[in-house]
């Protein structure tokens, strides 16, 4: 609009460079996105070295535009505790993304309201205490900046993206910050055992203030799949006041439980449990145990014998005399075995008995058999189960082993 960039004569056949600059404190919101000119023949748009020919007679005009690439930015107040007002604090803001790099305010006021900032700039902000009202008469901690933009922890500044619109929130506690430890046990661990798991799940607080609106949630897996909970996580004690909120100095403890199968024996591995707590004053914090299964594997053999047939004088060692042989098995250890079988080593000159002929003793534990065929299927701990064999006396026995 100024008569020095308006209906300029020129030299006709002369080529002219086009530019521009921005000497304010806007000038880092907006970027020079095209060039367009009508009227010419000859002409270079180009955002990097525009250029136009201007030919006689030709008349000529150019328009430069600029896109806004900032963003805006609020800030404002919380208070949490106590009778301050949210007004008794005045906000800032700082840096090169700022206009003219400063601004302050109370809450709500125009000056750090829907500013418009430059974006990919760390814009500084914070807080300091005015005197206003009743905040001096209480110990209040900055505990929280909160933004909601992409850059979400204002605690080291707040960088907006290009056509971004974020506030950010400084939270004042009054007594200190917020703050509690997580912790978790096993009744069992490592697991050797089938039979109930309880998991104990402790949450003391250890910041400066009462902690409302508590939330847990509790996942239980093995080896990564899922397993299902019989009963909790439910809190068991702690709550002194029975309030419902994780009072100053207060630890409550929770309890979860969980029917360890044999199937979970079996299987072996790892349980892992994955706790998340969290309250209003609060981020979420995370607890994860992870507790081994032992699998002991043991079996347990007796051995007896009878003498079933006496072919020769009674009672007295003589050929053909047969013995009966019987095998009891026991499954002493913690996991399930497959296809037991029983071989004896024996010292008597004829053919060794060859265990067989297996049956159940004690199978209540789920052990099972399919086929009678000297091999035990499945033997469940704490199952006992039995082989026989036999033995036909031979002379040589009668001669060397009397």
């Amino acid at each position: 609009g100024s008569s020095a960039v308006t209906n300029v004569a020129v030299t006709p056949g002369g080529t002219f460079s086009l530019s521009e600059a921005n000497y304010t404190a806007s000038a880092p919101l907006y970027a020079f996105t095209s060039l367009a000119c009508s009227g010419a023949a000859d002409t270079s748009t180009s955002l990097s070295s525009p250029a136009i020919t201007v030919q006689s007679g030709e008349n000529v005009t150019c328009t430069f535009t600029n896109s806004f690439v900032g963003g805006v930015l609020t800030l404002t107040k919380q208070v949490v505790g106590g009778s301050a007002a949210p007004t008794e604090w005045d906000l800032y803001m700082q840096g090169g993304g700022v206009p003219n790099g400063y601004r302050s305010g109370m809450t709500g006021d125009a000056m750090i309201t829907g500013v418009y900032v430059a974006s990919g700039s760390n814009i500084s902000i914070g807080e300091y205490a005015t005197g206003r009202g009743t905040n001096t008469s209480y110990s209040y901690t900055l505990a929280a900046i909160s933004c909601s933009g992409n850059d979400s922890d204002g605690s080291d500044g707040v960088t907006l993206l290009v056509n971004e619109t974020v506030t950010c929130t400084m939270v004042n506690t009054l007594g200190g910050l917020p703050g509690f430890t997580i912790g978790q046990t096993a009744t069992q661990n490592p697991v050797t055992s089938t039979g109930t798991q309880t998991y104990s799940i402790t949450i003391a607080n250890t910041g400066a203030m009462a902690l409302t609106g508590p939330t847990m949630t509790f996942d239980l897996a093995l080896n990564g799949q899922t397993r299902t909970l019989a009963s909790g996580p439910s809190l068991v004690s702690g709550d002194t006041d029975n309030d419902g909120q994780l009072d100053v100095a207060e630890t409550w403890v929770y309890e979860a439980t969980y029917v360890i199968e044999q199937t979970d024996l079996d299987a072996g591995g790892s349980f892992s449990s994955t706790v998340v707590f969290d309250t209003t004053e609060t981020d979420s914090q995370s607890s994860l145990l992870s507790v081994a299964i032992s699998q002991l594997p043991e079996l347990s053999i007796d051995e007896s014998a009878s003498l079933t047939v006496d072919a020769g004088v009674p009672g007295q060692a003589d050929t053909d005399d047969i013995a009966t042989y019987t095998y009891t098995v026991s499954n002493s250890g913690n996991i399930t075995i497959h296809d037991v079988i029983v071989r004896n080593s024996h010292n008597g000159y004829g053919p060794p008995p060859v265990p067989g002929s297996e049956s159940g003793i004690s199978t209540s534990n789920g052990s099972n058999d399919a086929a009678v065929d000297g091999s035990w299927d499945v033997l469940k701990p704490g199952d006992i189960i039995s082989f026989s064999g036999q033995y036909t006396a031979v002379q040589s026995d009668i001669d060397y082993l009397q």
